[in-house]
């Protein structure tokens, strides 16, 4: 469970649920809550990712971090006004949601700060689109 948790995206409580499938009744009775393994799957995701700097301005992005997908091809750090700005701002998205964007007619925001790391805030936008199947 742990080298999963590690090497993949999916959830613990996934992770979990199909570990336990196979698992025997009489094992599954000796083993500890499944709130305690689940935080043990999260600490070893996380593990493996670098610590939340004290400040944007001491935050570093490596190619590796700028981009999505298996082929690391598809840009998804949009904008980012580099270290040195008074107040760093960095955008993160897909450039064809940047597009659908820029062709809407209303963006509705909304802070997600539960889930951003200390620090930092998260802004999710919603769209009203004037466009038919939009």
């Amino acid at each position: 469970m742990k080298r999963r948790a590690a090497e993949t995206r999916e959830k613990p409580a996934v992770i979990l649920a199909q570990s336990l499938q196979n698992l025997p009744d009489e094992s599954r009775s000796l083993m500890i809550s499944s709130a305690n393994i689940k935080r043990t799957l999260r600490n070893r995701r996380t593990a493996k990712y670098p610590p939340v700097p004290p400040t944007l301005a001491e935050l570093e992005l490596p190619d590796e971090w700028t981009t999505t997908g298996d082929d690391k091809k598809t840009k998804f750090v949009v904008f980012d006004n580099g270290p040195t700005a008074s107040s760093r701002i960095i955008i993160m998205g897909l450039e064809q949601c940047v597009k659908h964007l820029a062709s809407t007619s209303k963006w509705f925001m909304d802070g997600n700060f539960a889930m951003a790391p200390k620090g930092f805030e998260q802004v999710i936008c919603c769209l009203h689109s004037s466009h038919r199947g939009v």
